[in-house]
């Protein structure tokens, strides 16, 4: 099996072209066709998140019990953007603690 940026990365090279994630643009009430995003760009922007979250130091480590973690709250409605931040975060080790939309105050 592998780990998930293992498989991610496997994905890559293997399907490149191949839809990965699907979002209806709306306009009032209405809806549209989808817009796809192709697995290499979606590696390509998760791969680019990860470069921000050190570069920014968004993840400082932290050392807890026998080990040392990166962290991250992500805090969105769930859509292909947190799908793509969540698999950036997965690429680079960090661990998401995922905050949804609808858990109020």
């Amino acid at each position: 099996m592998g780990t998930i940026p293992q498989l991610f990365k496997n994905a890559v090279a293997k399907t490149p072209n191949a839809n990965l994630f699907g979002t209806r643009r709306q306009e009032g009430a209405d809806y549209f066709e989808y817009e796809w995003t192709s697995v290499k760009a979606a590696y390509e922007l998760s791969h680019s998140f990860a470069k921000s979250l050190f570069t920014k130091q968004l993840c400082p480590e932290k050392h807890i019990d026998n080990g040392d973690f990166r962290f991250i709250g992500l805090y969105a409605k769930n859509r292909a953007e947190w799908c793509l931040c969540d698999l950036g975060a997965a690429l680079c080790g960090v661990t998401v603690v995922t905050l949804y939309d609808t858990l109020g105050k």
